[in-house]
């Protein structure tokens, strides 16, 4: 079965449109969606992508059709606040993500601490480790939540 999937890389959400059938949903920035479907043997898949600034509309016409979005998690956000809205992406070999601790406890001040040794210097300390403590929602989080979703729709389904 065919999978199409289409992610909101942008700071508004994004509509998603399955047609036929108008059925919407909402695709917060970053969010993935996938759908998968199939058609009866002999029959043609004419599928196509209509992508706007803040809508996408994707024809499918096969009566088999399943969603499925996943969706950011504060990990996800934090990083993207950092290095996409504040340029905060890390030196030529070195990203935040390879620095942080597999385990223990890091505070947003470790945190802002890693991105500015990524980033070989020059980052704003105290407003990286606002936007942990925004985005992560507390000064202080276990290690090991501080991991991107990198997950695709129906990955579990694969295998």
């Amino acid at each position: 079965m065919p999978i199409s999937v289409f992610e909101n890389r942008v700071e508004e959400p994004v509509t998603f449109i399955l047609e036929p059938g108008e059925v919407q949903y909402a695709l917060p920035p970053l969010a993935r969606i996938g759908i998968r479907y199939s058609f009866g043997p002999g029959a043609v898949d004419r599928t196509f992508a209509d992508i706007g600034h803040c809508t996408i509309r994707f024809w499918c016409d096969s009566e088999v059709r399943d969603v499925e979005i996943v969706q950011p998690n504060a990990f996800d956000l934090l990083l993207w606040d950092i290095c996409v809205k504040g340029g905060c992406c890390g030196g030529p070999a070195t990203h935040v993500t390879d620095l942080l601790p597999s385990q223990g406890v890091v505070t947003a001040e470790d945190f802002a601490r890693l991105v500015i040794q990524a980033e070989e210097g020059g980052s704003n300390e105290e407003w990286l480790a606002a936007k942990f403590i925004e985005r992560m929602g507390s000064s202080s989080v276990r290690a090991e939540t501080l991991v991107q979703n990198l997950s695709n729709p129906f990955d579990a389904d694969a295998g």
